[in-house]
C-alpha cells in the first residue's frame, strides 16, 4: 500500500473517471477516507479507475480485555473489475469470511459492497455458514446456509420478502428433517417434519411461534400415530391416539392444556377404561370388559 494518501476532497468524478482536482487528469494513487471514527477505507487508483488493493480497516473494542482490536477486509480490483473474493481477517490473522463483492463510484465516494455468496469460518478455519443473494434466480431473495462440522448442510433459511422465510433442517445424510415457514424470525405457517427415510413424521400450523389447530404425527410406516388440537401451544380439544395399524387406542379431551371430560382408553390388561376429568382433575374411572359391558366404577373426591 502506498503511504502518501490522498483524500476524496482532492478528486472529482467525470464520466466514471476519478480525476485530480489539481491537474484535471485521471488520478493515480491511493485514496484514504473514513466512513466513521472506527472504520477507514483505502483504495488504489490507476489512471482514474479503481485498480489494485481495496482495504477496509475496522477497529472495535474488546471489553473483556479492555483493548482496541483491528479487523481488516481486503480485495483486488483490476482496471475497475473485481478480481477474486473480498476477504476479512481478524486481529490474529485468521480468516473469518470471504465474499463476492462489487465496487461502485459516484460523486460522493467509492463503495465496496458484498454481494453474491459470503462464506463464514470458525476459529479452526472450517466453513460454518454462507449467505447467498439470489438476485432474480428464484422466488427467494436470499439464502443463509449452516453446516455440520463435516461440511454437510445442517440448516437453510430462505428469505422471500416482507421478512417472510422458510427454514429447512437436514439430517447428516442430506435428507430433509423439517420444513417450517417463518415471519419476522418466528414460526408462522405450515410445518412438516420427516424421518430419515423421507417418510412424513409430523405436520401442523404455527401462529406467532406457537402451535395452533390440528397437528398430526405418523409412524415410520406412514400410518397415523396421533391427532392433536392446539390453541396457543396448549392442547385444547380432542387428542386421538392410534396403534401402528391405525386403529384408535385412546381418545382424550383437553381444555387449555388440562384433561377435561370423558376419555376412553385401554389399561395394561387390555381392558377398556372410561376416565373422567374436569380441568385436569381426575373425578372418576369406570372399567369395562369392552366399551358396552360395564365391570366396576371408581369415584375420586
Amino acid at each position: 500500500m502506498i503511504h502518501n494518501y490522498s483524500s476524496w476532497n482532492e478528486v472529482y468524478v467525470e464520466k466514471n473517471i476519478i480525476t485530480s482536482k489539481t491537474s484535471n487528469h485521471p488520478f493515480s494513487g491511493t485514496i484514504k477516507f473514513n466512513s466513521h471514527s472506527q472504520k477507514t477505507t483505502y483504495v488504489d487508483i490507476t489512471k482514474g479507475l479503481v485498480d489494485g488493493l481495496v482495504k477496509i480497516v475496522t477497529k472495535f473494542n474488546d471489553n473483556s480485555n479492555k483493548k482496541t482490536l483491528t479487523r481488516s477486509t481486503f480485495g483486488i480490483v483490476k482496471n475497475g473489475d473485481e478480481n477474486g473474493k473480498l476477504k476479512t481477517i481478524d486481529h490474529n490473522g485468521d480468516t473469518i469470511s470471504k465474499s463476492d463483492f462489487r465496487v461502485t463510484v459516484d460523486d460522493y465516494g467509492i463503495y465496496i459492497e458484498e454481494c453474491g455468496i459470503k462464506e463464514y469460518f470458525n476459529g479452526e478455519g472450517k466453513l460454518y455458514k454462507t449467505d447467498t443473494l439470489l438476485e432474480n434466480e428464484s422466488k427467494y431473495e436470499s439464502k443463509t446456509t449452516y453446516y455440520f462440522e463435516d461440511g454437510s448442510i445442517q440448516m437453510e433459511d430462505l428469505f422471500y420478502g416482507n421478512l417472510n422465510s422458510k427454514r429447512v433442517h437436514y439430517f447428516r445424510n442430506g435428507n430433509v428433517e423439517s420444513i417450517t415457514e417463518l415471519k419476522d424470525d418466528k414460526y408462522e405457517g405450515h410445518h412438516t417434519s420427516f424421518y430419515q427415510s423421507g417418510q412424513k413424521k409430523e405436520e401442523g400450523i404455527y401462529i406467532n411461534d406457537l402451535k395452533n389447530g390440528v397437528w398430526s404425527t405418523f409412524y415410520s410406516n406412514g400410518n397415523r400415530k396421533m391427532i392433536e388440537t392446539y390453541k396457543g401451544n396448549l392442547l385444547h380439544g380432542s387428542v386421538t391416539y392410534f396403534n401402528e395399524n391405525e386403529r384408535i387406542v385412546k381418545n382424550e379431551i383437553y381444555n387449555y392444556g388440562k384433561k377435561h371430560g370423558t376419555h376412553f382408553e385401554k389399561d395394561n390388561n387390555g381392558e377398556m377404561v372410561e376416565v373422567i376429568y374436569k380441568n385436569g382433575k381426575l373425578l372418576g374411572k369406570n372399567n369395562y370388559i369392552n366399551r358396552y359391558r360395564f365391570k366396576h366404577s371408581s369415584i375420586f373426591e
